[in-house]
């Protein structure tokens, strides 16, 4: 068993308040929950242009939890180009 987790934070230069922000998170929220990937915005909620998230979530084999990073790369790669990986780490369970 795979344990994925990703600490990322979006920079969002074109948005000017929190709730285009909102609207955003939202968007990626419900998109990225639906592929069964636990995700919370976990700092920066003050600041409207950052979005920082943590994602996390477990798979059988490395081409499912492979899948699932490339789905959550493309997304933010959607958003915006200014991405950056904070943290990222996979545990193997036997």
């Amino acid at each position: 068993m795979l344990i994925f987790a990703m600490k990322v934070d979006l920079y969002l230069p074109e948005l000017h308040s929190l709730k285009e922000k909102r609207k955003i998170r939202h968007s990626l929220v419900e998109k990225i929950k639906a592929r069964n990937i636990s995700v919370i915005e976990s700092g920066r909620q003050d600041e409207h242009q950052h979005l920082e998230l943590l994602l996390s979530f477990a798979s059988l084999g490395e081409q499912e939890a492979q899948k699932k990073k490339d789905f959550i790369l493309a997304l933010f790669d959607e958003v915006t180009m200014h991405v950056t990986f904070v943290d990222d780490c996979i545990s193997v369970e036997q």
